[in-house]
């Protein structure tokens, strides 16, 4: 597996280097997510709420840290200030514990009959993020996937592209 430099555009400074996938390599990713995806979908509700909520944790604590590589990386701050991540929303931790059987009533059956709507993960969820706001777009993608219980490839984008095929 080749790496990408990732570099502080004003400064030209290495900030990190990153896996850079081939195309002919992508299939071991998503057989990998595959496999994962078979233990994740089975996982209780209340442990993927957990595992999300220890994610929102941990990003919490490096919050300076995951700040100061954003701006290093491209320069914006934005998304680093906000006070509720996805990660937390309701739209992620705490949608676990809601996915189970759900009753549903629609006015077209007649008195008597029940319905119940079950969820199931489709599978592995291929995600890929703008440029910018990275930690942002990432974690409102990656939280609901994984509430759901779908395993996850993300697939981040660069900086700039033409950057990265020059660099090919």
């Amino acid at each position: 597996m080749t790496t990408l430099t990732v570099t502080n555009p004003a400064t030209g400074e290495t900030i990190s280097t990153v896996a850079d996938t081939a195309p002919h390599e992508a299939a071991a990713q998503v057989d990998a997510a595959q496999a994962a995806f078979e233990q994740w979908r089975t996982s209780a509700p209340r442990h993927r709420a957990e595992v999300l909520m220890a994610a929102f944790h941990g990003m919490h604590a490096q919050a300076e840290r995951l700040r100061d590589l954003i701006v290093a990386e491209n320069g914006s701050r934005g998304p680093t200030r906000r006070r509720r991540s996805p990660m937390r929303q309701s739209s992620s931790a705490g949608t676990p514990k809601r996915l189970s059987g759900l009753p549903a009533s629609t006015p077209k059956h007649p008195p008597g009959v029940r319905n119940v709507v079950t969820r199931h993960p489709v599978g592995v969820a291929v995600l890929i993020t703008p440029w910018n706001f990275p930690a942002a777009m990432a974690t409102r993608k990656i939280g609901p996937a994984l509430a759901a219980g779908c395993s996850v490839l993300l697939k981040l984008s660069c900086r700039n592209s033409a950057d990265r095929l020059r660099h090919r």
